[in-house]
């Protein structure tokens, strides 16, 4: 009888074995959920489904593009670049950097005009002399730039009796144009008689 118990609890045994095998292989297993989700890769997302609308393709951007630079163009001021107005200040510096033209060369003085002369040889002491003093002085107011009136002390400037050769005082020489002594006089000789000796010359004022 003892054989027999032992048999049954035997195979009791089994059949309680067999049964948990056969539930567990028909019980759905849980996904195991990994301790750090971070590191798992992530689900592929689900298919769109026909209710979603798909996305229109964008609009080519290239006429868009066109447009903006168009109006940019159109509406950019006109001014000089920046390497054109840098080359005109350089060049403006450097005119103002260069030297200033020398001035012309002045011109020649024009030639002196010859006029007709009349020198006299006297001394401030000498009576006959300050006679003609007065005379002199109108000559030589009244015929500027006509006639050249000169005085000479003799006895202030001894060498010019020795150069024109004279004896006595006042002693009048009378030049032409040209210098050249043409009549000479001792003593007073009074304005009338010198205006006409120069016309006798052909020498008119």
């Amino acid at each position: 009888m003892k054989t027999n118990g032992w048999k049954i609890l035997i195979v009791a045994a089994l059949v309680a074995v067999v049964g948990v095998i056969l539930a567990t292989k028909h019980r759905p297993v849980a996904p195991t959920v990994p301790a750090d989700a971070s590191t798992q890769p992530q689900a592929a997302a689900p298919p769109q489904t026909a209710l979603e609308q798909p996305a229109s393709p964008a609009e080519p951007a290239v006429p868009a593009l066109e447009t903006a630079v168009r109006t940019a163009a159109q509406t950019k001021p006109v001014t000089a670049p920046p390497a054109a107005r840098s080359n005109t200040s350089g060049q403006n510096a450097a005119q103002s950097a260069q030297p200033d033209p020398p001035a012309p060369a002045a011109a020649p003085p024009a030639p002196e005009k010859k006029l007709p002369k009349l020198l006299d040889l006297g001394a401030k002491k000498c009576i006959p002399c300050k006679m003609m003093a007065p005379l002199l002085e109108e000559l030589a107011r009244d015929y500027k730039g006509r006639m050249d009136v000169e005085f000479i002390d003799v006895w202030e400037n001894p060498g010019a009796a020795e150069k024109y050769k004279v004896q006595s005082i006042p002693t009048q020489i009378f030049y032409d144009a040209e210098g050249n002594e043409f009549f000479r006089h001792v003593g007073f000789y009074p304005k009338e008689d010198i205006l006409a000796r120069f016309k006798e010359k052909g020498i008119t004022f």
